[in-house]
């Protein structure tokens, strides 16, 4: 019990771990992703699509993938932090089904704790030494991955896509004040981020 507590007590620092890896994956693919949006604009079109032909199609892919791998890696490297490298797989394996069934950042972190925590007591688990080289390598990471594939899929997965969704929708029919309150609000926490008060 005090080993999760003290898990717990650290879940900034193994949500940080988790951002700070997941960052080069969504610039790498956010910019590569903006230059083939770039580049398949012309002075005529009012909305710009993006080709899937040529350079803009091959950049459009390589970003997409970027892109798509936020929520794994986000996932995998808060598992990583709680458990070391028998929670990666679970992590990544459990970031990807979050975004499956819908449950976008908030079922990864969800998956990367439940991965971590995990993977943290599995390693602890005896076993003859005989087969305790496969520990790390497959034991672990495939009971980890098995409990974290059940939480997200079973338990956590729709009321994690359904709040998504409703703050989705929530933020889309903002319009007029309750739309500049927003833009407020979000103004305000990127000044304190960046320069406090």
């Amino acid at each position: 019990m005090k080993d999760l507590v003290d898990i717990l007590k650290n879940t900034r620092q193994h949500l940080m771990n988790g951002v700070s890896h997941m960052i080069p994956v969504v610039v790498s693919g956010g910019i590569l992703f903006a230059i083939a949006a770039m580049l398949s604009m012309n002075s005529v079109q009012t909305s710009a699509s993006v080709s899937s032909a040529g350079l803009a199609g091959f950049l459009s892919n390589v970003g997409g993938v970027g892109l798509g791998l936020m929520v794994p890696v986000l996932s995998a490297y808060i598992a990583a932090s709680i458990a070391d490298r028998p929670g990666i797989a679970p992590g990544i394996i459990g970031g990807q089904l979050a975004v499956n069934v819908g449950a976008g950042f908030i079922g990864g972190i969800i998956t990367g704790l439940v991965a971590g925590i995990a993977a943290h007591y599995l390693k602890k688990i005896p076993l003859p030494k005989s087969i305790q080289s496969l520990k790390a390598i497959f034991i672990v990471p495939l009971l980890a991955t098995l409990i974290t594939g059940f939480v997200i899929v079973v338990v956590v997965g729709n009321p994690c896509a359904a709040l998504l969704k409703f703050l989705e929708g929530w933020l889309g029919d903002m319009t007029g004040s309750a739309a500049i309150l927003v833009g407020a609000i979000t103004g305000a926490m990127i000044a304190f981020d960046l320069g406090g008060p």
